[in-house]
Parts: structure tokens; C-alpha cells; sequence
């Protein structure tokens, strides 16, 4: 991937796709489906106007590719057969890289790299806040936080509504209309402080907000706690089980079995008669009490130890 001049300033390329990628990944948007439908032919290439328009449809809402780089991605794409078409499979096999990789049943071994913390700013641009922007919007979170903590405000779901998709965004209206509506008051000027801190391209990153707004109390960990308390069930079962094999001779599960194979034979006991009327499906299993219950008639009929 190289760098494409339009004739204005250049496009990186290898930038832009990632870009689309990261649009991809969140969005889990299916790329093939905005530009099959320009290709008749089933050629993999379709005409300059199209793909543009496709890539359009692909972003929605979030679409954001200025003139120049639409250019520059139809510049690199472009049919070397037939002038003016742009190969868009080929546009397609390197955005959804991002998503797997293709051929991987023919190279089952390859070593492939974990995209999990790709998120929707992941690409971008830094953007320039000022100290006096930054300053004022510190104040604004202490200030709402301690209005927050006298009134005792559930603040999340608030902004939740209005994000349908759980991306961690919303609007600057609908940003305004959360706070209204939890009654937190701010002036323009802070509203705009926060919008340069906390907004973006896509709108005002909220999740991020409500982290140093309103932080979640931090629960125990359950997992790690049942998972110590089942190791620890499972090995005083574990002791009990060899306690009882030594009680009655016997040190290990091999023993046992050992001395039910010499007490079947001595006395010449058919086991399976025991057993066969709780398998109704002739499958060879039977439940755990089905099981204590044949072992338990088999060892008093013979009077077995």
C-alpha cells in the first residue's frame, strides 16, 4: 500500500484502509454487500461512480471520505483492463482482513493476532484541546460528580437510550438532553469544553464521560472465588474417596475394580442383570443412582463386601 496523488495533497492509503477497517471491525458491516449489486457480471469490477457511491452506503451515517480520497482509493483500485472501473473485490479482500484470514483452512497453523481492542477511535486523528478548554471541562466533571453523589442520579442509562448499539456515543443534541434531563445544568461555554474533550468525528464519546463522572463500583470478583471453592470441593471429595478406599483395602480406584473382578468371578455373579432393566435405550449408560441402586441389590443378594 503506497501513497496516491490526486493532483491535491496526498492521500496515505495504507491510513485510509485502516480506517474503514476499524468502520468495518465495530460495525461489523458486510462489505460485499454494498457493491455486488453494481456488478452485473459477477467480474469483480465495477465503474468508478459506483464504487464511490458503494463506499458511501458502506459508511452510512459515519461517512466522512472527502473528494480526494475517494479518488485516491479509486486511483489504487483501478482495473488495469478495463479503463474507468475500479476492482472492488480486490477492495474487499483487504478491508475484511481485518476480520479473518482468508484461505485460513490451507495454512491451519498460522499465527494469528488478536484485534479485540480495535474500537471506533481507534484511528483517530489527534485532536488539539487547549489548556483553558481542558481546565474548564475538570471543573465541569467535580461539579456535576458532587451533584451526582448528593442526589444519588443514575446516570448511565440515561445516555443509554439514546445509544441504540451500545458504541459509546451519542450526539452533541443528545448529549445536552441527557444532562438536561438529569437536571445537570451547564453553561455554553462548558458544553463546548466538553464537546472538544470528549467529542469526535462521531459524536461525544459519553462512556468515557461517565468514567470519571459517575465510576462504577468496583465488584468482587466472583469467578476467581467459585472457581477456589469448587478446586476445594473437589479435592476434600477427592480425600474422602481415598479414605474410604483405604478403610476397605483397597488404595486406589484400579483396586477396587480389581477386587469387584475377583469377587464376580468366585461367585459367579452376572453383573449386566443388575443393570440392563434401568437401560432403556440399550446404550451402555445409566444414571449415577441407577447405578448405586443395581450395586447396592448386587452386594446384599451375595452378601459381597
Amino acid at each position: 500500500v503506497s501513497t496516491q496523488s490526486t493532483g491535491a495533497a496526498p492521500v496515505d492509503v495504507a491510513s485510509l484502509l485502516s480506517r474503514l477497517q476499524c468502520h468495518v471491525k465495530v460495525y461489523r458491516v458486510r462489505v460485499s454487500e454494498y457493491f455486488r449489486d453494481f456488478d452485473v457480471l459477477k467480474s469483480g469490477s465495477i465503474s468508478r461512480g459506483a464504487f464511490q457511491r458503494g463506499l458511501a452506503g458502506m459508511q452510512g451515517k459515519q461517512f466522512d471520505l472527502t473528494p480526494a480520497e475517494l479518488d485516491a482509493l479509486s486511483l489504487f483500485y483501478q482495473d488495469p483492463n478495463i479503463p474507468g472501473n475500479v476492482r472492488w473485490s480486490a477492495f474487499q479482500s483487504d478491508i475484511e482482513k481485518i476480520m479473518t484470514e482468508p484461505n485460513l483452512e490451507k495454512s491451519p497453523k498460522l499465527d494469528i493476532q488478536s484485534n479485540d481492542d480495535i474500537k471506533l477511535d481507534s484511528w483517530d486523528k489527534e485532536v488539539k484541546v487547549t489548556d483553558s478548554e481542558r481546565e474548564l471541562c475538570q471543573k465541569v466533571v467535580e461539579r456535576l460528580r458532587n451533584q451526582i453523589s448528593q442526589r444519588r442520579i443514575m446516570t448511565k442509562q440515561c445516555f443509554q437510550d439514546f445509544d441504540r448499539h451500545n458504541y459509546g456515543y451519542v450526539s452533541k443534541n443528545q448529549f445536552a438532553q441527557s444532562l438536561s434531563y438529569l437536571g445537570l445544568e451547564c453553561t455554553e461555554p462548558e458544553k463546548k469544553a466538553v464537546y472538544s474533550v470528549y467529542g469526535d468525528a462521531k459524536g461525544i464519546n459519553f462512556d468515557s464521560f461517565l468514567k470519571l463522572l459517575d465510576p462504577a463500583p468496583c465488584e468482587p470478583r466472583k469467578y476467581e472465588n467459585n472457581l477456589a471453592e469448587m478446586v476445594r470441593y473437589i479435592r476434600e471429595r477427592e480425600e474422602g474417596t481415598e479414605r474410604l478406599l483405604r478403610r476397605d483395602g483397597c488404595s486406589t480406584v484400579q483396586g477396587v475394580i480389581s477386587s469387584v473382578k475377583d469377587t464376580v468371578m468366585k461367585k459367579r455373579i452376572r453383573l449386566l442383570e443388575f443393570f440392563k432393566d434401568y437401560d432403556k435405550l440399550k446404550s451402555g449408560k445409566i444414571s449415577k443412582n441407577n447405578f448405586k441402586t443395581g450395586a447396592r441389590f448386587v452386594w446384599f443378594k451375595f452378601n459381597c463386601r
